[in-house]
């Protein structure tokens, strides 16, 4: 028998470029009888859920004709004798000759960034197999059939669960004959290098794989039903159906939806799903231990009830100790180097500025059909009479409102803002109110209906010069202590964004709006950093550690206090996750989709690489966080610690290397007081290797102004 599987390829949408998904490679042949539902041992019936046409890459009914036991097909595939082949749906293939010692079904996940899925029934046929031509070996010989499973090579095997007779290693269940299994692989995280795929059966997490795809042939590829290799002794004669290939992760309650119901054609609707709105809240300069709901001296009730809604980060990073970068980091995903900022940002005397070539947040969700708005400090880059620079327009925001650095003379009365590139004069009132002012101004105007929006409102509190109501500082000591009036500052930001929510409210349910907020680095006063080491400005904990809530009731589970690691450069992925919209490809994205742990599900949340930031003027001038543990080092060489960087530098920066490097299990130790790098030799020179690989990444694109100023 000549196996004649289909070689299917399908495309994403990359932005501005290119780029594919999956590979799938299938053999097709003809038995009766789909897959049904399958029944849940001790599970509940998944909640109702639906998909549409867009969230797939493509979906092949095939009712029940899945198998490459017989030769023959039926009305739903056309064959070209000698030539290409496909499935009338449209979807694109060829047909191929894997006679050659390479006859197994195969469905593969390629290896890149982004989530993604694959969702199949497979069940063992129940009939004594012909005599066939098995691999390279002679006519009539009779193989040894089996139904199995494994993820990698067949000679570097991640994982191996076998059916009939046969389970060698891995969780998965041997396949009985007479009933389909429900099967789904679901990648929420992966770069280039590898990532993570989540195994279900029968819409049970089995296992979380880890894979490296920078060697060996599952760098392609990561999952075959049979065996391959040159000599074919076990070939697969599993029925496969209804496979669907998934634009994104799906989530536990699809899987168990799609296993209980049988089908994923049945769940497919005409119509998208509501997407929520989104809205970004990110403080300036705001510490650790400001907000009540950190144990902080402020009162903030209403970020205490969104908190309380929500979920609460007890570690989660600014994307760096410093303003500009981090806000890069913020929008892009990406370390703030590839993006093109090395420090905060000083229009006067530099080129630096987010990088045109740089796709943001607000980019991806206007190309999704989102109003889009920015209102608050920038920071990334603004136009002088000597250097033109990109505008937040040019980064998506169909609408901004917005200061070029902090609000001027402070934070009362600011002269600086300007609206769509005009600037609108001076301003009465406060910058947290004008800013949330702005924003409801803007939510008011008519759009279209069913139109979700982007909000990312940016605030100048608390960073100097300060300026907050009299009344609010009274509470907290005198006009003139400055604890006091940055207090106030910090309680005027709480009560903005009450106004805020209320009117957020006003316009669509809790349950239609995902809100994030965070701040873009500690704080510069040492009493609002808790116990933690350092301050904004340092590498050390407290100038990257901040506050962190998400809220999205009905998806975020309420009054979840989270501790895994996240941080600003994961609001990119998560995003895109959380809405099933495909994250950029063709970029390296530092960030992680962590749409897992926002769904209560931490435990499956494996994130690709540490996190990782650098900064020219702090000693340490690098900091690694990767589960417990905090790893920071030295420069090798000089680098000036001068506040104001300068571009020339640059070249220096992408030629050091480290030194010093010092280790602290944060667990036992959040202050970083004991460095146990001599302790740990193993852990030091795995995160060191880690540090070295990431940071060469992040120099090679990272741009030198020197040089090419306009990248």
């Amino acid at each position: 028998m000549r196996l004649a599987p289909i070689f299917a390829t399908t495309r994403c949408k990359r932005f501005r470029s290119g780029a594919r998904a999956f590979v799938f490679l299938v053999s097709l042949g003809s038995l009766p009888g789909g897959p049904g539902p399958t029944t849940l041992a001790a599970q509940e019936m998944a909640p109702a859920v639906g998909f549409t046409p867009s969230e797939l890459f493509g979906y092949w009914k095939l009712d029940g004709d899945f198998s490459d036991a017989l030769k023959s097909h039926d009305g739903t595939y056309v064959e070209e004798s000698g030539g290409p082949a496909e499935f009338v749906t449209g979807a694109d293939g060829r047909a191929l000759d894997l006679t050659d010692g390479a006859g197994f079904v195969e469905l593969g996940l390629e290896v890149g960034p982004g989530p993604k899925s694959i969702s199949f029934f497979a069940r063992t046929p129940d009939f004594e197999p012909e005599l066939v031509w098995v691999g390279n070996r002679s006519p009539g010989v009779r193989g040894d059939y089996d139904h199995r499973f494994y993820l990698g090579s067949f000679t570097e095997q991640l994982f191996w669960g076998g059916g009939r007779n046969h389970r060698r290693g891995g969780v998965w269940p041997d396949l009985s004959p007479d009933r389909f299994h429900h099967y789904a692989l679901v990648q929420r995280s992966g770069t280039e290098a590898g990532g993570s795929l989540e195994i279900y059966q029968n819409g049970a997490l089995l296992q979380t794989v880890n894979y490296d795809g920078s060697t060996g042939s599952h760098a392609e590829r990561l999952m075959r039903i049979g065996r391959g290799g040159g000599q074919l002794t076990h070939p697969c004669v599993s029925v496969v159906d209804d496979v669907a290939i998934f634009k994104r992760a799906l989530s536990a309650a699809e899987v168990r939806a799609i296993a209980t119901t049988g089908s994923v054609g049945a769940l497919l609707a005409s119509t998208p799903p509501v997407r929520p709105n989104v809205v970004v809240l990110l403080s300036d300069d705001l510490g650790y231990r400001d907000l009540g709901c950190y144990d902080g001296p402020v009162r903030t009730p209403v970020l205490d009830q969104l908190a309380a809604d929500g979920m609460r980060f007890t570690d989660f990073y600014a994307g760096a100790a410093v303003c500009s970068p981090s806000r890069a980091t913020l929008l892009t995903g990406r370390h703030h180097i590839r993006a093109g900022i090395y420090s905060w940002v000083h229009d006067q005397s530099q080129e630096s500025h987010l990088l045109n070539r740089e796709i943001t947040l607000a980019e991806i969700l206007r190309d999704a059909g989102y109003a889009t708005a920015h209102v608050g400090k920038w920071h990334l880059g603004w136009s002088t009479p000597e250097r033109a620079k990109p505008t937040p327009a040019d980064h998506g925001f169909d609408h901004w409102f917005a200061t070029a650095n902090n609000a001027k003379p402070s934070h009362r009365d600011p002269v600086n803002f300007v609206r769509n590139s005009r600037p609108v004069g001076r301003l009465t009132g406060y910058a947290a109110q004008l800013v949330v002012d702005e924003a409801i101004a803007w939510l008011r105007q008519p759009r279209p209906a069913g139109q979700p929006f982007f909000l990312n409102v940016w605030f100048q509190e608390p960073h100097h010069p300060l300026a907050a109501p009299p009344e609010l500082t009274a509470h907290y000591g005198e006009p003139t202590e400055e604890g006091a009036v940055y207090s106030a500052t910090v309680e005027n930001t709480d009560r903005a964004i009450g106004r805020l929510i209320q009117t957020l409210r006003s316009i669509a349910p809790a349950e239609e709006t995902l809100i994030i907020y965070a701040s873009d680095n500690g704080s510069y006063r040492r009493d609002r950093v808790g116990e933690l080491r350092g301050v904004k400005g340092t590498n050390w904990e407290g100038g990257l550690r901040v506050p962190g809530i998400v809220s999205w009731p009905g998806t975020v589970p309420a009054g979840r206090v989270e501790s895994t690691p996240a941080g600003v450069v994961d609001v990119l992925p998560t995003v895109c996750g959380l809405l099933g919209l495909p994250s950029p490809t063709g970029v390296h994205l530092d960030g992680a989709d962590i749409s897992p742990v926002l769904r209560g599900s931490a435990e499956t949340f494996v994130r690709p690489q540490p996190m990782v930031w650098h900064l020219h003027k702090s000693r340490p001038i690098v900091a690694l966080r990767d589960g417990r543990w905090s790893f920071v080092a030295d420069p090798d060489r000089e680098i000036s610690r001068r506040n104001l960087f300068e571009e020339a530098w640059i070249p220096d920066i992408k030629a050091s290397g480290y030194a010093n490097f010092q280790l602290f299990d944060l667990e036992a130790d959040p202050g970083q007081s004991e460095d146990v790098a001599a302790r740990h030799p193993a852990v030091v020179a795995r995160l060191r290797a880690a540090l070295l690989r990431i940071n060469d990444s992040i120099m090679r694109e990272g741009p030198d102004y020197g040089a090419s100023p306009n990248s």
